[in-house]
């Protein structure tokens, strides 16, 4: 009767288990596909954050859900970027710095243009770091996802 017991408990928690992984799977290939559509039509860095945050991962392992929150965070950095390239347009690109950089022209000070340059470079570094860390993310979900036995879906 003991062997019996221990054969069934073996056997229900392998069941169990397996049943978990598949749900995980599951899951994890729903909130896949949902993130596919959160570049789609989007006007802004702001606009894909908000729907990753909006995908809900209930049902998801730990760490995937780890990984997929440290993809949104990488996501927001982009969303920084997007902030300080706006931040530049308005102090470079606006008509009242067309006339403070026409003004400090006439007194021979075109320390603005070493200024928009340094600005344009820290931008363009920041935009770039970014981006790898988004790919960096990324691809660390795809891996716990397939570790977790989820098709990936097909690239769009």
């Amino acid at each position: 009767m003991a062997r019996i017991t221990l054969a069934a408990t073996a056997l229900m928690a392998c069941l169990l288990l397996s049943g978990c992984s598949n749900n995980y799977a599951a899951n994890i290939e729903r909130v896949l596909k949902q993130d596919q559509g959160t570049t789609q039509k989007a006007t802004s860095v702001a606009t894909v954050v908000a729907r990753k945050r909006a995908i809900n991962l209930d049902g998801c392992p730990q760490d995937f859900t780890l990984a997929y929150i440290a993809h949104i965070n990488a996501w927001e950095s982009l969303l920084a970027v997007e902030e300080e390239a706006k931040a530049f347009d308005a102090n470079f690109n606006s008509g009242e710095a067309m006339i403070e950089a026409f003004l400090r022209g006439m007194v021979f000070d075109f320390g603005i243009l070493s200024e928009a340059r340094a600005a344009q470079d820290r931008l363009r570094a920041n935009y770039q770091k970014a981006l790898a860390e988004i790919r960096q993310t990324f691809h660390r979900v795809e891996e716990i996802a397939v570790k977790h036995g989820a098709k990936l879906p097909k690239k769009q």
